[in-house]
């Protein structure tokens, strides 16, 4: 398995259209590991500084802490345009694909559904409604 640094320099002299933010966001999941990678999301690389989003505030503490191993794992694989200074911010929340599910009226404000799955005890509870409606 070939070295990041590697496969980004050739990428980097093979075509001049990658931006800096580009190269730092395809350096961090080699340079932080991909449990990290997966709760954090590179958002900018300016003047040195590079912006990663945390996933919550307890990311944000903890990568702080990890700051010099992390500039020094850059440093490997972007040589000389790795960052010198980086800034978590708390990002928004990613939420994953969800099914769609339709929507259900149950309980006892439910006008058709009750919810109860035996036949016998949805049928005692829908006559109780009525006598305690009338």
């Amino acid at each position: 398995m070939e070295r990041a640094g590697r496969i980004l320099s050739r990428l980097r002299s093979a075509s001049g259209t990658l931006t800096a933010t580009q190269l730092a966001a395809s350096a961090w999941p080699a340079a932080v590991g991909y449990r990290i990678a997966s709760r954090t999301r590179v958002t900018s690389f300016e003047k040195g500084r590079i912006v990663v989003e945390a996933e919550d505030v307890l990311w944000q503490k903890n990568l702080a802490a990890l700051t010099p191993q992390i500039l020094g794992n850059l440093r490997k694989h972007l040589l000389e345009s790795a960052p010198v200074e980086i800034e978590f911010r708390v990002g928004a929340r990613r939420r994953p694909p969800q099914r769609e599910e339709p929507a259900r009226s149950t309980g006892l404000f439910a006008t058709d559904p009750s919810g109860i799955a035996d036949p016998s005890l949805d049928y005692v509870y829908r006559i109780s409604r009525r006598k305690a409606g009338a």
